[in-house]
């Protein structure tokens, strides 16, 4: 006996396509904001297309015309059409790209009537897979006693897996190629039922099945023998019922009753597959079939364990053209420089929303539908204003709803902190004080008449010394903080009057700390004095000075073992008293 191998796929051989009609009611559907475009001319007439919607099966584009003898744009994948629609001045064209749309692929939009010209060809990025269909065929390869080779025709690079029936046992598993083939080798002692599943997976997403029925194994084939017809694996299933339809601009919503679990199945007027659905349990499901503006019509089937039922006709009537009524628009909020909008529509599918200034510019952007109000902020000023606000369905628009925003005070720009000031050393010529910014920018310190004296460049929190020259005279300093163009309040620092120190006495030291061989020692005195450090015996042992505009220096001084040195400062020749600190 020879071998024989039937494809059953997902549909009973044999079986009629017996259809009942349901008619679809016009209504009106939406479009989402556009994230492509391009435009070309005929002679004094432009054309664009632009991609709104990319999704796995599907994708959406908008396309404008402004030659009234083009009245029809059409969609193609190679020379393969997609989609059609009538053409407005500005319409929504959908390409049905079948479960396979999810990889990278091109689509040339085209316009005209009798003869149609390439508006762009647009490319669309490859996306994950929402829905994986059946392999395309399976052939016998060879055969043994006691294995039968099949080769196997599926979608380039998908993962596929042969398993029997019944106990989902995994026969054989294999890659396909660039080209989409495959070989699988099962036992023929392990085939359940002279039956093989062979299952397509592509990025995660599990296929249809594909059954293959073994008339007998053990026995050489001649692949092209052709296949001879069988009964079916299983019983047929009851057609879906058609619950309800309504006509949307660029889709069908049906509701489709089951009478057990199973997926529907549906195909446009040419038979090709446009939407798969599971349908988890007996029930209604819900599906929104992608079509054109024109006539047309759906099939409907239901598929269970690989068989496919009969299908069910929808007949889809062309769009009517509907006017799309102006959104609602309420003003949440106003300030200075924004303003919220809520703009609402009475649409079920999302209506493109726009929001343009009294130039006609966009200033904002969103999506709305029933129930679902659009929350938009808008760019705006505290003078008066009025705005335009609109809504696209189907590539339809409304009429404007103008939004008035009354003027509203300019807030006064927030002034920085005072800073925080104290008086470090007070000499005949300067004085020393310590500032803490509150803000980053630049501290200034100037007299009462407004003549700044002495300014920095400082950090937030950041605490800076600043020399500045004042008179002997007692006088009052005022200390601000400039950030951000603004200036503070001041900080009125009150400077004591110079008192000379007493004849005789020596400056004023501070000891800092050290190492076991060295004493940081700061010294106050006149700015560009000479700092002298001496021991016991007289020897200078240390050097330093106090910088001009500084009030004190610091100097490092060699430690003596808990001895006494002196240190003097001399100014303009003149050495003051010696001041004797013990290191």
């Amino acid at each position: 006996m020879n071998k024989r191998i039937l494809a059953i796929g997902t549909t009973v051989l044999g079986a009629s396509l017996l259809c009942s009609a349901v008619s679809v009611a016009p209504a009106l559907a939406a479009t989402t904001a556009s994230v492509s475009a391009k435009s070309t001319k005929a002679g004094d007439a432009s054309a664009s297309a632009s991609l709104i919607v990319r999704q796995a099966q599907v994708a959406v584009f908008t396309v404008t015309s402004s030659n009234p003898d083009e009245y029809i744009a059409k969609a193609f994948v190679g020379d393969k059409e997609v989609g059609s629609t009538a053409l407005s001045e500005s319409s929504t064209l959908v390409a049905n790209l079948g479960w396979t749309g999810f990889a990278a692929q091109k689509v040339t939009i085209k316009v005209g009537a009798q003869d149609f010209r390439t508006v762009d060809t647009i490319a669309l990025d490859a996306v994950a897979p929402t829905q994986v269909g059946p392999i395309d065929s399976a052939t016998v390869a060879s055969s043994t006693p006691t294995t039968t080779k099949l080769s196997l025709a599926g979608f380039p690079g998908a993962h596929l897996t042969a398993t029997t029936i019944g106990s989902d046992r995994v026969l054989d598993q294999a890659d396909a190629d660039a080209d989409g083939a495959s070989t699988v080798t099962v036992k023929n002692a392990e085939v359940n039922h002279d039956v093989v599943s062979i299952v397509q997976t592509i990025s995660g997403v599990v296929g249809e099945p594909f059954f293959v029925r073994l008339d007998s194994v053990g026995e050489p084939v001649d692949p092209t023998d052709p296949p001879a017809p069988v009964d079916p694996i299983v019983t047929k299933p009851d057609a879906p019922t058609i619950s309800s339809s309504t006509r949307l601009p660029a889709s069908v919503d049906l509701r489709v009753r089951t009478s057990s679990s199973g997926t529907i199945i549906v195909r446009d007027a040419d038979g090709r597959i446009v939407v798969r659905s599971l349908a988890p349990a007996a029930g209604v499901r819900q599906m929104f079939v992608p079509v054109g503006a024109d006539a047309t019509h759906l099939e409907v089937s239901f598929q269970r364990s690989g068989v496919e039922s009969e299908r069910v006709r929808v007949d889809v009537a062309a769009l009517e053209s509907t006017p799309v009524e102006a959104p609602a628009v309420r003003v949440v909020d106003r300030t200075a420089s924004r303003a919220q909008l809520s703009v609402s529509t009475k649409y079920n599918v999302q209506a493109a929303i726009r929001v343009l200034n009294a130039d006609g510019r966009i200033v904002g952007t969103g999506s709305a539908s029933a129930g679902r109000p659009a929350s938009i902020s808008i760019p705006v000023t505290a003078a008066a204003a009025t705005f335009s606000v609109v809504a696209s369905v189907n590539g339809q628009q409304s009429e404007p709803t103008s939004v008035s925003l009354d003027a509203v005070d300019e807030p006064a720009p927030a002034l920085p902190g005072a800073p925080t000031v104290q008086v470090r050393e007070r000499s005949s010529a300067t004085v020393e004080l310590s500032a803490t910014a509150t803000e980053a920018g630049r501290i200034e310190v100037s007299r009462t008449d407004g003549s700044v004296i002495g300014e920095r460049s400082v950090g937030k929190g950041q605490t800076v010394s600043l020399v500045v020259p004042v008179s002997k005279n007692a006088e009052t300093l005022r200390v601000t903080m400039v950030a951000n163009g603004q200036t503070s309040e001041a900080t009125e620092v009150a400077v004591p009057e110079w008192t000379a120190p007493p004849a005789g006495s020596g400056p004023k030291v501070e000891y800092l700390g050290g190492t076991s061989l060295h004493a940081s020692v700061r010294v106050y005195g006149p700015a560009g004095s000479t700092i002298t450090v001496r021991n016991a015996a007289g020897v200078e042992i240390a050097r330093g000075g106090v910088n001009p505009g500084k009030v004190s220096g610091g100097v490092n001084v060699p430690k003596l073992g808990n001895k006494t040195v002196s240190i003097t400062t001399t100014t303009d020749g003149v050495e003051s008293a010696a001041t004797e600190l013990k290191l």
